[in-house]
């Protein structure tokens, strides 16, 4: 009989074991995300706070960065044809948005909507255009 009890103690306390554990996992994880963030999110919300036009500038260079390192990642393994494509495209795209945006805050958004319409045209023709060029440059080479 005690030595059935002992077993039955035995488990008991190996379920109880189990349970504090987890209890005390879930309370480290809980302190963890408290503590970072206190050292991570409160100086950043506080210098947006205080200092908007700095704290803007940062985020985007930060994201500009990190958009130019995965652009450069993805150039290293294109050929010509498709990085002289991609160039042109991010150059029309960023210089469409630009005519958009400008011409949305002056209050011309028929221009705006029609600038869209030729944006589209022109980098259809440009797409066509290199691949039509570098594709007659190849049969000429073979």
């Amino acid at each position: 009989m005690s030595i059935c009890i002992t077993i039955m103690l035995a488990k008991i306390v190996k379920e109880y074991k189990h349970i504090l554990l987890t209890i005390l996992q879930l309370l480290f994880l809980v302190s963890l995300c408290i503590a970072l963030g206190v050292l991570i999110v409160l100086p950043l919300w506080k210098w947006a706070t205080s200092a908007r036009e700095s704290y803007s500038a940062v985020i985007i260079a930060i994201i500009l960065l990190f958009a130019l390192y995965n652009l450069v990642k993805s150039c290293i393994k294109m050929d010509r044809l498709t990085l002289l494509r991609r160039v042109l495209q991010i150059g029309l795209t960023a210089f469409e948005v630009y005519i958009f945006i400008s011409q949305v805050f002056r209050a011309n958004r028929l221009f705006a909507f029609i600038s869209l319409f030729v944006y589209a045209l022109v980098i259809s023709f440009v797409s066509l255009s290199l691949k039509n060029l570098f594709s007659k440059n190849e049969n000429v080479e073979k």
